[in-house]
């Protein structure tokens, strides 16, 4: 049994009525993630979806990582913790 995509129509017939409670949410979390550089080189963070944890419980927005399109380091947007390193440290191994 595979994965079925639901038709756009039905989606937005069951929304309908519904408060937007997500994509102001979304587009504050998305925001804050571009204001970080990279403590690696400084670059301007983008948002990563966080595909191994999508949802925490704290939350029912989905988890995003702040990703450094320059050098790679990905780094948990709210705590700072770095989540993966720069592509150079694979080189220097």
């Amino acid at each position: 049994m595979g994965f079925e995509i639901m038709p756009k129509k039905l989606i937005l017939k069951l929304l309908d009525g519904h408060e937007d409670t997500m994509s102001e949410a979304l587009a504050k979390k998305l925001d804050s993630i571009k204001n970080l550089d990279c403590p690696e080189c400084g670059a301007t963070m983008v948002p990563e979806a966080d595909f191994e944890n999508p949802f925490g419980n704290e939350s029912h927005i989905p988890r995003y990582l702040a990703a450094c399109p320059q050098c790679g380091c990905a780094t948990e947007p709210e705590t700072g913790m770095v989540i993966r390193l720069p592509r150079k440290a694979d080189l220097e191994l």
